[in-house]
């Protein structure tokens, strides 16, 4: 990059008082000063001063156009910027285009936009002083006439292709150049030409490789392999050119540029360009094709990122995106949402301002230019907004180029089902508060009856085998006064209520209280585990119940002589999935749930010698429906395991255990998840 001048230079400034206030724009960059003037004094300024660029909202009538063809005829290579409200396609405009105008701006510009498009002109122009043009055909000036109708268009373009066809071809159409064409390299590795213009047979089985060996590097090699400007001054005596000396004689070419196209991060390939001049490409021509290949990179790396994003839409339910530039202009639009609306032409809407979008409502229209500001400005926006069509989720989001916001990414996605879902839960959730009051009221107090009374049995019998009996009776009753207790844990992991928080519990711990639970329940039974140390899992209070139902359904269901259960705990990952501001949401259905990372994890493999659940049956195992668990026996030990690890973020699956048997893996998160 050329360095910063140690002065600012100075741009006249030849507008109406309805114009915009230049001064109000130099305030907005250390770049440059502005001097104010009127068309009848401009020329006059121009000839006693030094400038490096005149800026003019002048009407496109026939004084105004004169005004621009005089400063064109005589500054061929200082930069002319027009401030105007015509259409691009208009007569006025066209023939603005014809005086050589180096850019149109829209004259209701917003001040710092307008300075940020005015430096790169400034870098460009190496006028110092503004001296009279001596040649009609002046190779700067053309070059100067390229980079900034590259500069308009190629941020226009649809594909990469379209991008190096259109400088090739604007480099080809000047009088300073014969022909032009990039280099890539695709997806094998292999070289290949992306796109040319008036090559006339120059390609024709050419011979390049991008990632020639060092002393194989022509100058399209050497320029990818470095990042800088490759030239030959003479085709006729450069030794780096010797391999291409003839063709070059029967093309006309007495010297060439390699330009590569590259950004901080990517290289897309080198532009070679042809002179039929020797020495062509002078110190100030290769700086304007460094920063010509910088330009032509970044407009290959916007447009790559927009191809990203409308892939992203098209997997995205009912979804849109949307693309804005720096000015809050649209650059594209589309998704699955628009699928169905023939009325609405995606295309007329680009380059239309936030505001005046009609597909959004009139209500809503400062909140989103409001969010854009916001995204440019680095943050990102997060938003449920109704309207009479549904309720949508908008993402507004900064998109970086380096350390800097170049654009802003809106997503939106109908979540109006899922809205009305969420409703019908929390009304579900009412109703489940109502049977658990009800539940823990009377089926506590009876529970405590029958305690009480056991223990007046158990002080009145003095049979040592009838008071084994109260006692166990006892303990179960203990036991179900537990699980009543917990049944608003069970009822908030299995509504998905966001109060319902996971702790890190002891894995051993509770795996060892109810592995010694089962040898109790079951004395024929022989249990076995080997089980790590220093291994917590998420879950809460019901972590041990969702052991205890898969140990007893492995010896329940068991037809061996001698039940044989084993446990072991392997690590592993598993998919866990974050919200918005990365905070843990265990049921990937929830709305909230935007993001799938990968976290670590352990499986708790509970293996029998039973007969085993044949395989086209174990899915129906975990399938067992809330209608049909009103019969013991009937799964709702199962049910509640898969409920129970769903809201932990983790996963049941069953598999068939060797020689005979059947194994049920557990897998629990180990750590809430992170981006």
């Amino acid at each position: 990059m050329s360095p910063e001048p140690s002065v600012r230079s100075r741009v006249l400034w030849v507008t109406s008082d309805a114009g915009p206030d230049g001064g109000r724009v130099a305030d907005r960059t250390d770049r440059f000063a502005v001097n104010q003037g009127t068309p009848t004094e401009a020329m006059d300024r121009l000839a006693a001063g030094t400038y490096s660029a005149v800026v003019t909202d002048t009407d496109l009538d026939g004084d105004g156009l004169a005004f621009l063809r005089r400063v064109r005829d005589r500054y061929d290579a200082l930069p002319l910027v027009l401030l105007t409200t015509e259409d691009p396609d208009s007569t006025s405009a066209r023939a603005a285009a014809d005086a050589r105008v180096t850019a149109c701006h829209p004259v209701d510009a917003d001040a710092t936009v307008l300075a940020r498009r005015l430096e790169p002109l400034l870098n460009t122009y190496e006028g110092g002083t503004a001296e009279p043009r001596e040649n009609a055909g002046s190779v700067l000036a053309d070059l100067n006439d390229v980079v900034y109708r590259v500069v308009d268009a190629a941020f226009r373009q649809n594909t990469r292709r379209d991008i190096t066809e259109l400088v090739c071809r604007e480099l080809a159409d000047t009088d300073s150049y014969r022909f032009a064409w990039v280099a890539e390299r695709d997806e094998d590795g292999a070289t290949r030409v992306a796109a040319e213009a008036k090559t006339d047979g120059y390609m024709d089985d050419i011979d390049l490789r991008l990632d020639a060996p060092p002393a194989e590097r022509g100058p399209s090699a050497s320029a990818a392999h470095t990042g800088d400007v490759h030239t030959v001054d003479d085709t006729l005596t450069d030794d780096a050119f010797a391999g291409w000396r003839e063709r070059a004689h029967e093309h006309g070419v007495r010297s060439s540029a390699a330009v590569p196209l590259h950004t901080d991060d990517d290289t897309y390939g080198v532009l070679n360009i042809y002179s039929q001049r020797p020495h062509a490409f002078a110190d100030r021509e290769r700086e304007a094709l460094s920063r010509l290949g910088q330009l032509v990179a970044n407009a290959i790396a916007t447009v790559e990122r927009r191809h990203r994003y409308e892939t992203l839409v098209r997997n995205l339910p009912n979804g849109a995106i949307a693309l804005f530039d720096a000015d809050k202009r649209c650059l594209t639009v589309g998704g699955e949402a628009f699928a169905d609306e023939d009325e609405v032409d995606t295309s007329a809407l680009e380059g239309a301002r936030v505001e005046d979008l009609d597909i959004l409502p009139e209500r809503f229209r400062e909140w989103w230019s409001d969010a854009i500001d916001d995204a440019l400005g680095g943050d990102r926006v997060s938003a449920e907004l109704e309207t009479d069509n549904g309720v949508s989720r908008i993402q507004v989001l900064p998109v970086h180029a380096g350390e800097s916001v170049e654009s802003v990414l809106a997503l939106t996605q109908d979540i109006t089902e899922r809205k009305t879902r969420q409703r019908q839960v929390e009304a579900e959730r009412e109703r489940l508060e109502f049977l658990n009051r009800l539940i823990r009221h009377n089926l506590l107090n009876g529970l405590n009856v029958i305690n009480a009374r056991c223990q007046l049995v158990a002080s009145a019998v003095d049979d040592p085998d009838a008071s084994e009996h109260v006692e166990h009776i006892r303990n179960r009753g203990a036991d179900l006064a537990d699980l009543v207790e917990k049944m608003r844990t069970l009822m908030d992991a299995i509504v998905g209520d966001a109060d319902h928080s996971l702790r890190r519990m002891a894995l051993a711990d509770t795996l060892e209280a109810k592995l010694s639970l089962a040898a109790e329940m079951h004395p024929d039974a022989r249990f076995t585990a080997d089980l790590p140390e220093d291994v917590s899992v998420l879950g809460d209070e019901l972590l041990g119940e969702v052991f205890e139902n898969v140990l007893d359904n492995a010896v329940t269901h068991n037809d061996a002589d001698t039940p044989i259960v084993d446990v072991t705990v392997t690590e592993t990952t598993t998919t866990a999935y974050v919200d918005g501001d990365g905070t843990h949401v265990p049921d990937p259905d929830r709305l909230d749930a935007v993001e799938a990372v990968e976290c670590p994890a352990v499986t708790v493999e509970i293996a029998d010698n039973g007969p085993g659940i044949p395989e086209d049956e174990r899915e129906g195992v975990l399938e067992t429906g809330v209608s049909q668990l009103s019969e013991p026996g009937s799964g709702f030990g199962l049910y509640l395991v898969k409920q129970m690890l769903q809201s932990y973020g983790g996963s049941i699956e069953i598999r068939e255990n060797e020689p005979r048997g059947t194994v049920f893996e557990l897998t629990f998160l180990t750590e809430h998840p992170n981006r």
